[in-house]
């Protein structure tokens, strides 16, 4: 009797722990997730940040994942943060943007079980990828609409510092912009932050004293700086990230619309399913939605529009490729 007890006591913790490593490696394939994302500004800056926050809010209700987020990182505290949520066993951690590469890199190499992505990023390697819009596409297209309609050929180019994808979306704004008006010209201005609103409205100021007339603010929070000082002065302003044109409807041509919420929960979606690979993620104008100018301006004529069109559909194609991309 007591041999048969102790037969069945071990068959039991042998199904036990079998069924705790069903509902482990579930994790990735079809379970529950946890999915981390780390960002350098606000979940409200109206821009590059909400909309990544956005996007995991829709991994939480979509994917029924268990989800947190860090706000405001900075440069000094970002290895600590992505660190802290792989030590916690997220299946997921987002490093939301490109200048946290070189973090995410390093925490990756520390646990190779845990998926990692950045958001315009570079870093690839066995359980890290990069991926998000592709930022020739969105620079060209705004620069097609930036070219047409400036009246000092003087156009800005406002960013927080510089990385490669943001170097991308420059290169791609003044390819369209000397394309489709050959007088004119673009300043590349760095104010070295994402989200201080004033250095950014001091900055635009600045430009529009030397004739700038189309200022496009690549920045998180620090895009409504550059918007409202472009509202002052009556000159254009190009919206950055999400559709900006209810911000300032006398003031923003269109903007450079990034949705990134659709690139962060394929991403999840293909952790769910045990097929993330690390490797560059990239969606385009060819993707329906996820990129292109937005609501255009009332004040923009047919013609401009019209243009539009067009390179959207050489992009789409591959007959315009305004800068290497990835």
């Amino acid at each position: 009797m007591n041999r048969r007890i102790r037969i069945l006591t071990i068959s039991i913790i042998v199904l036990a722990c079998f069924s705790i490593l069903i509902t482990i490696s579930g994790a990735q394939e079809g379970g529950k997730i946890k999915v981390a994302i780390v960002l350098p500004g606000t979940i409200t800056d109206g821009s590059f940040c909400q909309s990544g926050y956005e996007g995991l809010k829709m991994i939480e209700k979509e994917l029924g994942a268990e989800i947190a987020y860090s706000e405001r990182v900075a440069e000094p505290d970002q290895v600590e943060n992505i660190r802290d949520y792989a030590r916690r066993g997220y299946d997921l951690v987002i490093a939301h943007g490109g200048q946290m590469d070189d973090a995410a890199i390093k925490v990756a190499n520390q646990f190779p079980k845990i998926k990692f992505f950045v958001t315009n990023g570079k870093a690839v390697g066995p359980n890290i990828a990069n991926g998000g819009l592709n930022p020739t596409h969105f620079g060209y297209l705004v620069g097609v609409v930036g070219g047409k309609m400036t009246k000092t050929n003087k156009l800005a180019y406002i960013t927080g510092n510089s990385f490669p994808l943001n170097d991308a979306v420059a290169a791609s704004f003044q390819v369209a912009v000397k394309q489709y008006n050959p007088k004119a010209e673009v300043s590349v201005v760095f104010t070295g932050s994402w989200d201080d609103v004033a250095k950014a409205k001091e900055a635009a100021f600045a430009q529009v004293s030397r004739g700038v007339d189309v200022l496009l603010p690549a920045l998180n929070l620090a895009t409504l700086g550059v918007i409202e000082a472009a509202r002052e002065k009556r000159v254009y302003a190009i919206g950055f990230s999400r559709d900006q044109l209810d911000v300032a409807p006398d003031t923003v041509l269109c903007s450079a619309i990034q949705d990134y919420g659709a690139v962060l929960f394929h991403i999840a979606t293909l952790v769910k399913q045990g097929k993330f690979e690390g490797k560059s993620y990239i969606l385009g104008a060819e993707t329906p939605g996820v990129t292109g100018v937005g609501k255009i301006n009332k004040v923009v004529p047919q013609e401009v529009k019209d243009l539009v069109k067009k390179a959207t559909n050489d992009l789409i194609t591959g007959k315009v490729k305004p800068y290497p991309w990835p």
